[in-house]
């Protein structure tokens, strides 16, 4: 049994050693949080057998209360950036967060609050990042919001407490459509706009 027991620890040793020479020779001279994030997470998660992976940074501001705001610096089958997979990822994303905001009040962490927003359509740099800025020019303008209000919206949402928020009276009135409609109908609804975004492309 002892023989096991060492065989077992040392090999758990080499592992550990061999590892940690890999990920600092990967991340050595890396500057960008952002990538140092997202390159660990892409050899971490594989290598110990997970499936989905994030880290969180913590701002230096603090508030009142004395907490810090978190804020997601990188994911490992977090996110898609792909139109196929999105909502599928959305919506996990947001029950995610609705159980983790209500483990958190279960346990009596009053000071963990986890928000997920769901902004819709918000004009901001994103879309000439992607490409996507003609294409999204030809959709209605009552569809967009600013980006202003919405960060203050998410922002007051998580000072609230609460689990999910959609800012804006179009976007609410989709959210509510989407659940009132039955499935079918909505799946031909997201097809129907899934082909239009790729003839756009």
């Amino acid at each position: 049994v002892n023989l096991r027991l060492t065989t077992e620890r040392n090999t758990e040793q080499d592992w550990l050693k061999t590892n940690l020479g890999r990920f600092t020779n990967m991340l050595q001279g890396q500057r960008d949080l952002a990538s140092v994030g997202q390159n660990l997470l892409s050899e971490l998660v594989p290598l110990v057998g997970a499936h989905q992976g994030v880290i969180y940074r913590a701002s230096a501001e603090h508030r009142e209360s004395g907490g810090s705001w978190l804020t997601l610096l990188a994911g490992y089958a977090a996110g898609s950036a792909g139109h196929t997979l999105y909502a599928s990822v959305k919506a996990g994303l947001i029950k995610f967060s609705e159980s983790l905001n209500a483990e958190c009040e279960a346990l009596g962490h009053t000071d963990i609050h986890c928000t997920a927003l769901c902004p819709g359509f918000t004009w901001s740099e994103f879309h000439d990042v992607n490409g996507t800025r003609e294409a999204t020019n030809q959709m209605p303008k009552w569809m967009w919001m600013d980006a202003a209000p919405v960060v203050t919206a998410g922002i007051e949402a998580v000072n609230r407490g609460q689990p999910v928020v959609v800012p804006g009276l179009a976007n609410k009135a989709l959210a509510t459509l989407t659940r009132v409609l039955p499935e079918p109908l909505g799946r031909a609804m997201v097809r129907a706009q899934s082909s239009r975004y790729r003839r756009m492309d």
